[in-house]
């Protein structure tokens, strides 16, 4: 059984695998030109195939703590090995909104990274994700009061401009054939958001003329693809927190505001706003709460219109 492994690459061109030259390990298929070494670690257990290149997981069972710092360590104790071959190591971990599924652990999962990497001297690490800069776990990653006391740098990606959306979707999609009115619907609808650009474009219709009412059209109609995240985001919240959410279709409320529409006390808001506040969904700008996904709106006024109700849970 593997429990564990190191991998290095001995080739100075470092790039994607190229699969017609590929060896068999005791890991699975690998670059020739990398070096495997295998190790066991008696403290935890690695289930299915371990590849080096590959999105695989390893599956861990019995210890967790102990399989998360052989993990984090992996990186030094490599370079410790090899000093005179690497200058040390990025660690990218994407998608880093996710650890909010942590709840109630995730300060304690954040000081216990920080007590296994605060010595590592040629190890760096970057955390990346979509998610809005406001949100509390930026404070509790970056924040001075934070795990890492202020030493984490935050680098928030805005939205590009219409010259670089225009740039990447000629480069990148040169059979998306926007005339410029319908490039001008294109950024109206996707706002610049990376993540928006490249899932509507990707669904847009290829080699025919596209003007403002054909884009205005098929956003329409791709809407519920574009904003499924969200929508799967939106079944999950309650009743009480789907009203709110409503409420503030039309334009920003204030608390007082917000809890008169609903016939309820402001008191009680405090939990539901902290939440969608959270989540991304909405945001407080001088003390006034709006929808801050502007996708998320678009879909909540189209099925309104075409059923005349909001798609609440109890529907």
């Amino acid at each position: 059984m593997v429990k564990g492994f190191k991998a290095f690459q001995n080739s100075k061109n470092f790039g994607s695998p190229n699969t017609k030259c590929l060896k068999e390990t005791e890991i699975g298929l690998i670059p020739e030109d990398w070096d495997i070494k295998v190790f066991s670690d008696e403290e935890f257990r690695l289930k299915g195939n371990c590849r080096c290149w590959r999105n695989t997981h390893p599956k861990a069972e019995d210890d967790y703590k102990n399989l998360s710092q052989f993990v984090l360590e992996l990186p030094q104790i490599i370079y410790k090995e090899h000093k005179t071959e690497i200058k040390g190591f990025i660690l990218i971990i994407d998608e880093f909104q996710v650890l909010k599924d942590l709840g109630d652990k995730l300060d304690t999962f954040l000081w216990f990274l920080r007590s296994v990497i605060q010595n590592q001297k040629h190890t760096a690490y970057v955390f990346s994700g979509s998610i809005n800069s406001r949100d509390s776990i930026i404070e509790k990653i970056a924040g001075k009061d934070g795990a890492f006391g202020g030493r984490m740098l935050n680098v928030e990606i805005y939205p590009f401009s219409e010259e670089t959306v225009k740039n990447y979707l000629n480069d990148k999609l040169p059979s998306l054939n926007l005339d410029e009115s319908g490039f001008e619907r294109f950024y109206k609808c996707t706002n610049g958001i990376p993540f928006y650009v490249n899932t509507f474009a990707k669904l847009l219709q290829k080699n025919i003329p596209l003007d403002d009412s054909k884009v205005k059209k098929e956003f329409k109609r791709t809407l519920p693809l574009i904003v499924l995240h969200l929508i799967n985001q939106w079944s999950r919240l309650t009743l009480h927190e789907q009203n709110i959410i409503t409420t503030l279709i039309d334009k920003p409320l204030k608390r007082k505001k917000i809890a008169e529409s609903l016939n309820i006390t402001p008191g009680s808001l405090s939990k539901p706003l902290n939440k969608l506040q959270n989540l991304s969904l909405i945001e407080s700008n001088e003390s006034a709460y709006c929808i801050s996904e502007p996708i998320l709106k678009a879909w909540l006024k189209k099925e309104y219109h075409e059923k005349g109700v909001f798609p609440f849970s109890s529907i």
